[in-house]
């Protein structure tokens, strides 16, 4: 077996798993190339008028008096077909399923499908900071006075203290999202419940 070839597995599969989750049928990321889901309207004509007051059809919307129409509220769409109210927030499954997951969970494939980018940046903000971190080691450890034989030793040990907070942070992280999901405390990137 070649030395990296385990290595190239795991990058392929990443890929494919990041390429899938913004290129799927179902339409999980709002801005896919086959747009499978309905466009709902966002502007309603009344429905009747009551001594010359709107009345709007659903109760998902109030009048506007600027356009003479039925505006929606804010993660609302209206299904013009079955004349209904549609929450429009991202999937809830997908993203329970997506955070669920150790190795989606782990590196926020479900946060970045809820569109929540302040939260992908909770998990790669100390990934990213750990791996700064790790390229000075060895200057911290010379400015410690240490000998040559003993830079590798304090850089192992650095590095593996590093790693341990690192593996812990990235865990609590991880159950914490996904309780927050699973009890839907957590609102997708536009401010909406999951649905």
């Amino acid at each position: 077996m070649k030395p990296f070839g385990t290595l190239k597995r795991v990058n392929i599969l990443f890929s494919t798993m990041i390429f899938l989750s913004f290129n799927s049928n179902i339409n999980v990321m709002g801005n896919s190339f086959r747009k499978l889901s309905v466009d709902y309207l966002t502007n309603v004509k009344c429905d009747s008028l009551i001594n010359n007051t709107c009345v709007c059809p659903g109760k998902c919307m109030q009048y506007s008096n600027s356009t003479g129409d039925c505006i929606l509220n804010k993660c609302y769409g209206w299904d013009d077909m079955n004349n209904l109210c549609i929450n429009t927030g991202k999937s809830y499954n997908t993203a329970i399923i997506l955070t669920a997951i150790p190795v989606t969970g782990g590196i926020g494939i479900g946060q970045m499908v809820m569109g929540r980018w302040d939260m992908v940046s909770i998990i790669w903000g100390p990934i990213l900071g750990a791996i700064l971190i790790s390229c000075f080691i060895p200057c911290v450890c010379k400015c410690l006075k240490a000998s040559d034989d003993t830079i590798e030793e304090c850089g192992i040990c650095m590095s593996t203290i590093f790693t341990g907070l690192l593996g812990c942070n990235s865990l609590v992280v991880w159950i914490i999202f996904i309780v927050l999901v699973a009890t839907k405390k957590m609102l997708d990137g536009n401010g909406c419940e999951l649905v």
